[in-house]
């Protein structure tokens, strides 16, 4: 799986565990970038102290800026309008999914309570943006 730079907007530190473990398992290669708030990741690339990412997972709820907000603002930013997104949260609520797609996500996951189950999830999720599809040169 040819996936170099992930970056994660989570404030849960056992959910960056989880996550960094089951993707340890499956892209051994990529690096992980973490940031407990969107406000700190939004600055970070504005700035441009990170490089772009091959993609992006961000919870909805976040302290300050939600991750929907990120979401919005990440789309606004022409280096970024083509970087793969998804929403990794806790939220199955219809409404929170619509608005999901609506800021431009890829997809809208929730988050399983096993690590077997986590790791299916990004095994499948993964698979899907860096193995299935094809995506844009210019991202």
């Amino acid at each position: 799986m040819k996936c170099e730079t992930i970056h994660l907007v989570e404030d849960s530190e056992a959910d960056v565990m989880a996550f960094s473990r089951a993707v340890r398992k499956l892209a051994p290669e990529a690096k992980i970038v973490r940031w407990p708030n969107a406000q700190d990741a939004l600055d970070a690339i504005e700035q441009g102290q990170v490089s772009s990412p091959d993609i992006f997972f961000i919870d909805l709820n976040l302290p300050g800026m939600s991750g929907l907000e990120f979401l919005r603002r990440v789309r606004a930013h022409r280096d970024l309008k083509l970087v793969p997104a998804v929403v990794l949260t806790t939220s199955s609520d219809p409404k929170e999914v619509q608005q999901s797609f609506l800021e431009g996500a890829g997809g809208h996951l929730v988050k399983p309570t096993g690590f077997e189950q986590l790791l299916k999830l990004l095994h499948s999720c993964l698979s899907y943006w860096f193995e299935t599809t094809l995506l844009p040169l210019a991202r």
